[in-house]
């Protein structure tokens, strides 16, 4: 008979007298009796058939685990191929990095830099060279404002969409954008180039958002982006409402939740962001930007609001974890970054890692080999603290950027409010006892 041992990553809740099991390796989240919890503290002490059977429902589920696996290894073993698969490419493609807001926070410098047309017969190129066998394609348009500059996005979607159907791989896009510059014929074009989702963010109600995301040239842009949401959403293009928080706006994302259920948009969904200091000169960070934990308790608090308002919610971070093989795209061989110029990087949110160029390929010389070191040498399992937690599959190791700007590794918000978020998760699901 098959040996057991409880996994390391389960994480057990008493809410009055009702126990549940998550387990954080895939997520299950479960609501359990006395024989679950028998067979999870003492798997191998009981030999009939029918405790077999449920031994192995849990061993599926990932509660239980084989009684010579070592968790650790085998997790990064997981990040090991992850990291170094070519099953997917990803390109996160900048057509312009000048942008038409004025956001107090921004960590982009704005300059009039866009993709040309030389640009984009080498992405094409470029990419060309990196689907080979692939599974999958995906896209992000980003900036700056991409829409700033869309006949790029719409070419390379063009040649995008048809190298999927020739090679038979998948093909997603998504774009992010501050949202200002929709219109029907934009619409239209999203549509046709399979950009089914819009990351647009609005930082409270009216008069707090356009405090912090007006228009350059000092306009409100509230109004502006609320009409065009209803565009989006109206055409069946998912919009994904990102709100920054900090200590300043918290009242005024409560405000807009209100409003936000007085519209009731359709494939609408919010998430929220941290502010986080991303260049040398954020002093705002220390004086207005929430802490880790002061994040946690914010969101948890936020996402009652929306539960209450029937406001829908991403179903991920902030509200609820999944397992992640790699922190991001950065820790991937075939995830880049391209920028207006050509020049190709791991992380958008960090220029000073040139790998190459779409002109001239990958590591061109030691500094461009040196620069891609720094973000593949990210490996959590070489850390003390990070193998022995018990969060570790929902977060392997946090933000590599961050790492390297504060000398110290940003841990995801799981560390500290994982009982309540799974707490909250449970109250607004219909749980059967011990269905795995």
């Amino acid at each position: 008979m098959k040996k057991y041992k409880s996994s390391y990553y389960n994480h057990i809740i008493k809410d009055g007298n009702d126990t549940i099991v998550f387990n954080a390796k895939n997520c299950a989240l479960v609501k359990v009796n006395n024989i679950f919890m028998e067979l999870l503290n003492h798997p191998n002490e009981r030999n009939d058939s029918s405790y077999e059977v449920l031994a192995q429902q849990m061993y599926s589920a990932g509660f239980l685990v084989d009684e010579t696996a070592d968790e650790i290894k085998i997790l990064e073993h997981a990040y090991n191929d992850a990291r170094n698969s070519k099953d997917k490419l990803t390109l996160t493609i900048l057509p312009s990095y000048d942008c038409n807001f004025k956001c107090f926070y921004c960590f982009e410098d704005k300059k009039a830099i866009s993709l040309t047309s030389k640009e984009v017969v080498a992405i094409k190129k470029f990419t060309d060279s990196h689907a080979i066998g692939i599974k999958e394609l995906d896209v992000c348009w980003f900036g700056g404002e991409p829409l700033l500059n869309p006949d790029p996005i719409w070419d390379l979607s063009d040649y995008f969409i048809k190298l999927a159907e020739k090679s038979g791989f998948q093909y997603k896009a998504i774009m992010i954008s501050n949202g200002s510059l929709i219109d029907d014929e934009i619409v239209k074009k999203l549509k046709s180039s399979k950009i089914s989702l819009l990351q647009i963010t609005v930082d409270g109600d009216r008069t707090t958002h356009d405090k912090r995301r007006g228009f350059i040239n000092g306009g409100g842009s509230f109004d502006v982006i609320m009409n065009n949401i209803q565009k989006l959403t109206s055409n069946s293009i998912k919009v994904n409402c990102r709100i920054n928080l900090d200590k300043t706006n918290y009242s005024g994302v409560v405000k807009l939740i209100h409003y936000l259920k007085e519209r009731n948009f359709k494939n609408f969904q919010v998430s929220f962001g941290q502010l986080l200091p991303l260049g040398g000169e954020d002093s705002w960070a220390s004086k207005v930007g929430y802490s880790m934990d002061e994040f946690s308790r914010v969101t948890d608090k936020l996402a009652k609001v929306l539960d209450e308002a029937g406001v829908s919610k991403v179903n991920d971070y902030p509200f609820y974890p999944k397992p992640i093989k790699n922190f991001c795209g950065a820790c991937q061989v075939n995830s880049f970054v391209i920028h207006p110029s050509g020049d190709l990087y791991r992380c958008y949110d960090s220029l000073d890692y040139k790998i190459g160029n779409v002109f001239t390929g990958l590591y061109n010389n030691d500094v461009e080999k040196r620069n891609d070191a720094h973000w593949m040498s990210h490996n959590p399992f070489r850390d003390k603290e990070c193998i022995t937690c018990n969060v570790l599959p929902l977060c392997m190791g946090g933000c590599p950027h961050l790492k390297s700007l504060q000398h110290k590794k940003f841990c995801l918000k799981w560390k500290n409010d994982l009982d309540a978020v799974l707490l909250n998760r449970y109250h607004s699901s219909k749980l059967v006892k011990n269905k795995i």
